[in-house]
This record gives C-alpha cells, sequence and structure tokens, in this order.
C-alpha cells in the first residue's frame, strides 16, 4: 500500500488533509503472528489485494483469522477490503479446482458463505469440477486434490470416500507426496507432504499417515526447521516450518513436542528465526522480509491448518493505519471494516503461486 505522506506547508493544511482512523478495535497483544500481519496489513494494496495475486490475498485472510483478527477489517485506506479484491477478481480466483477450493477456505475463514460468494456458489462450482469416475478434482495433483478436501471441510460439506482415496494413491513409495499428478512422477517435498496430511486430518484418513510422518522425520534439520526439499545444501525456510507445523497438529502431533525436537530446537522456534524487526518474513537467500514469504507464516504459527473454524472478535484489526482524507468522494470502505472513518509450489495455492 503507498501511503501518502503530507508536506508540512502549514500546520492549518495539515489539519485539514490527514486524519487517523482505526480498522475497527485494535488489538493490543504484541506477538509475532500479530506482528506479521500488521506487516501484510501495511502491505496491502489499493484494490485490497496483496501483491495483486488472489492466492496470496487468501493467504493473508487466512493467517488474520487464524490469528483472532477479523478479516472484514482487512480495509486499504482507498475503502477497498481483501473480500473486495477476491470478488472483483472472481473469475481468476476459480480459474480451476485448486484456486476454488482456496478461495472457499478464505471465505470460510472469515465466516462468510462459500456458497453466495460475489453471487456464485463456490461449492457448486468446485463439485462440477469432480471426476465422478476417479474422485479427483480439477487436474488432480496433490495440491489441487488436498485443497478440495479442506474447501469441503470448511464448508461443512461431506468428503467423497473415493476422493480421499484418489489422494492417498498420490503418496510416493518413501512416504512422501510429490506436486504432480502421480505418485514418484517427481521427487516429494515437504509442502506437498504437508498439505496432503491437512487434507487427510481433514478427512479423518489414517492409513497413509504414519509412512509420511516417517518421511517428515527425515527431513527436519539440526535447527529444527524443513526445507522444501532435501540433501546436499537443504535449508530450512519460514513457509516450509509453517505448512508442516499445520499438517502436524492436523493429523494430532504435536510441533513443540519431543518427537519433533532436535537438539532443543523445533519447527516453531525455527520459524521464528526468520522474522524481521518490521514483523515481515525473510526467505533465505533475500537481505529483505517480502509479503509473499510473510503471507504464509501466521497460519503456522497459530498452528491452524485452513479447514479448521476460526475464532476472532468482530472488528478487531490487526493495526492502526494512518490515512489520508480527502475532500472528493472515494470508495466506500467494506461495512464494519472501519470504525470512526518461479518458485516450487510451496504456497497453499493448487498452482504454487499465491
Amino acid at each position: 500500500m503507498v501511503r501518502a505522506r503530507l508536506g508540512a506547508a502549514s500546520a492549518i493544511l495539515a489539519v485539514a488533509l490527514s486524519s487517523l482512523f482505526v480498522a475497527g478495535p485494535v488489538s493490543a497483544t504484541d506477538t509475532p503472528a500479530s506482528r506479521a500481519v500488521a506487516y501484510l496489513f501495511n502491505a496491502q494494496s489499493a484494490d485490497g489485494s496483496l501483491g495483486g495475486s488472489p492466492g496470496e490475498t487468501e493467504d493473508y485472510i487466512l493467517g488474520a483469522a487464524a490469528t483472532g483478527f477479523d478479516p472484514a477489517t482487512l480495509v486499504a485506506c482507498s475503502g477497498k477490503s481483501a473480500f473486495d479484491f477476491l470478488a472483483a477478481k472472481l473469475s481468476a480466483a476459480t480459474a480451476d479446482a485448486g484456486k476454488t477450493a482456496k478461495l472457499i477456505l478464505a471465505v470460510a475463514a472469515g465466516h462468510r458463505d462459500p456458497a453466495a460468494f460475489a453471487g456464485t456458489d463456490l461449492v457448486a462450482k468446485l463439485t462440477a469440477d469432480r471426476s465422478a469416475g476417479t474422485g479427483a478434482y480439477g487436474d488432480g495433483a496433490t495440491f489441487t486434490q488436498s485443497l478440495a478436501i479442506l474447501a469441503l471441510r470448511a464448508a461443512a460439506r461431506p468428503i467423497p470416500s473415493d476422493s480421499v482415496a484418489y489422494l492417498g494413491s498420490l503418496q510416493d513409495a518413501d512416504g512422501s507426496w510429490n506436486y504432480g499428478t502421480a505418485a514418484d512422477a517427481i521427487a516429494g517435498d515437504t509442502n506437498s507432504t504437508a498439505v496432503a496430511l491437512m487434507a487427510l486430518g481433514a478427512a479423518g484418513s489414517t492409513a497413509p499417515v504414519a509412512r509420511a510422518l516417517t518421511w517428515l522425520h527425515g527431513q527436519q534439520l539440526a535447527d529444527g526447521g524443513f526445507p522444501y526439499q532435501g540433501g546436499s545444501g537443504a535449508t530450512s525456510d519460514p513457509d516450509s516450518d509453517a505448512l508442516v507445523i499445520e499438517a502436524l497438529t492436523a493429523v494430532g502431533e504435536s510441533p513443540s513436542g519431543p518427537a519433533w525436537t532436535v537438539g532443543g530446537h523445533t519447527a516453531t522456534s525455527n520459524l521464528l528465526t526468520f522474522q524481521a524487526t518490521d514483523g515481515g518474513f525473510v526467505f533465505p537467500g533475500s537481505k529483505t522480509s517480502d509479503a509473499f514469504t510473510t503471507s504464509e507464516v501466521p497460519a503456522g504459527i497459530a498452528g491452524t491448518p485452513p479447514d479448521r473454524p476460526t475464532t476472532f472478535a468482530t472488528g478487531l484489526a490487526p493495526a492502526v493505519r494512518s490515512c489520508p482524507t480527502s475532500t472528493t468522494p472515494g470508495p466506500t470502505a467494506h461495512p464494519g471494516s472501519v470504525a470512526g472513518a518461479t518458485l516450487p509450489p510451496t504456497s497453499t495455492a493448487a498452482d504454487g503461486s499465491s
């Protein structure tokens, strides 16, 4: 978000053109997760999005809700909210089954009806993209299938057993999942394995879980964190840490328990080492924090899989924002939002974008 900064032409002009407003009640807590959401709040673009991306914006909503903030307060100075952006970009946000599923997750996290978002029944759209013969959704890739199962759970809809079985059939021989459309087609990775475990947890399936957990144990590094893929030179990263934490929680594991502690380090303690002083998170190899990396982190800190019901106080916003007022009419803020005024598929987006 570009913030207008007023010059000091005169004290009268400054008073006339600027004021502070609070997007609803503001949290008094100061935690790593709340600082991360506040960082994202201040990175929000005028159209209400993060980076002009539906997937990244959906992660922002999921993280805010998991941290206890009301997603309705995620409003830019323009008055456009994150949900306004998703409604405006509905075609892009529902371009395939995985994208539709992720939008359902964000809508449900905001306590809105996924069967009536922007005049569209998102659940019906997702269901129409399911193969009756195989149970596969869309392209049948790991992320797509997993997100579809998670979305059905979030929308309180039945999860077809053949769709769960199809996800199980994508498991590699070593216990991992890869981001492709067939088992063992390419090397497995922690991110695909994590989202598959979240889906299995949502569906109550336990059969493939033990082998996946064994494989994940083998990926955990000495710092307690997780890389995208293991091997020589592998390093942990905040997004992989966040997804694995959510996955372990989804299948009843304790991410900070003895079984997942290495030399006193856990995925959570490692995740927090990537937080910068501005509240954002830094991806290894980068010198600064960024919204893409940070958007996935709050839900990981909270240990909240995306299908889980969220609890937040209505109107609770992540930060106080300073915005200019204008003498010319502007966009109306989202109702209730203003009180008084080429990477691998590491994200929960089905195509790896955010």
